[in-house]
């Protein structure tokens, strides 16, 4: 519930008002995220590298695939590195849960035992 109320006070992301060419906004929501230790100079150059990623970013996706993830000369020994990692991370977060109910199991007996 305060979620909702304070999202109503977060200001828009600078990057996402450069990214739909509002500028004027986007400069407006740096200054206030960043408060009076900024001057007007630091605002004006991280808003125009703001933009310039945006720019990098919407030229390198027009050359480019999400098939490409899949490809490549590492493909097979990649994947399997993943799939350890991935599988070792799973096993690891249950390890942890099954021992947090044990520790709770093991305090309530506890509790049984001296009532």
């Amino acid at each position: 519930m305060w979620l909702a109320v304070y999202v109503l006070f977060i200001p828009e992301s600078p990057r996402w008002l450069a990214a739909q060419g509002r500028d004027d906004e986007a400069g407006n929501s740096l200054r206030r995220l960043r408060g009076t230790n900024y001057n007007q100079k630091e605002i004006s150059d991280e808003l125009f590298s703001i933009k310039e990623s945006i720019r990098l970013e919407k030229e390198m996706s027009e050359t480019t695939d999400w098939r490409e993830i899949f490809k490549g000369t590492n493909l097979v020994r990649g994947n399997i590195r993943h799939s350890a990692l991935w599988s070792n991370s799973q096993m690891i977060s249950n390890s942890v849960g099954l021992f947090c109910v044990w520790l709770q199991l093991v305090s309530m007996l506890r509790v049984e035992l001296i009532l």
